[in-house]
């Protein structure tokens, strides 16, 4: 499995990067936390 992420020259938010498997499935969600 490979992620990549890409951010735009400038974006300074923080992201969150949160991977889970269940039942051998991967789920990648990705939050920007703005504040």
């Amino acid at each position: 499995m490979k992620i990549i992420i890409e951010t735009r020259e400038g974006d300074v938010e923080p992201l969150t990067i949160e991977v889970q498997m269940q039942a051998d499935v991967p789920t990648l969600r990705i939050k920007r936390i703005s504040g």
